[in-house]
């Protein structure tokens, strides 16, 4: 009869295809031609590199985890750069500003 492990490790892999479309804020500034350069990201906590989960006498996995291996920064991915002259710009920031104050 051949023995169970009592643990078990799962990587986390993020795939070339994985994209976030929401955005929860953007920075920037000026390029060399003087338009405005903005850049949207979206944050999110940093998904584990590793985790290590004890298993039961019955094969189901313990939870929480035993062990992590996780950094504890907070991800800023940039999905987006937008660039466009000054003049758009205060008309893009008008026109929010608008739809704010309905």
């Amino acid at each position: 009869m051949q023995k169970k492990p009592k643990h078990i490790a799962f990587e986390y892999r993020i795939s070339d295809n994985y994209v976030v479309y929401a955005s929860t804020g953007a920075t920037g500034g000026l390029n060399a031609q003087g338009q405005i350069v903005i850049s949207f990201f979206n944050e999110r906590g940093a998904i584990p590199r590793k985790q290590t989960y004890e298993i039961s006498d019955q094969g189901n996995l313990i939870v929480p985890p035993i062990a992590e291996e996780k950094t504890e920064s907070v991800i800023r991915n940039v999905f987006m750069g937008v660039s466009l002259p000054a003049s758009a710009a205060k008309m893009i920031g008008e026109w929010l500003i608008g739809l704010a104050q309905v």
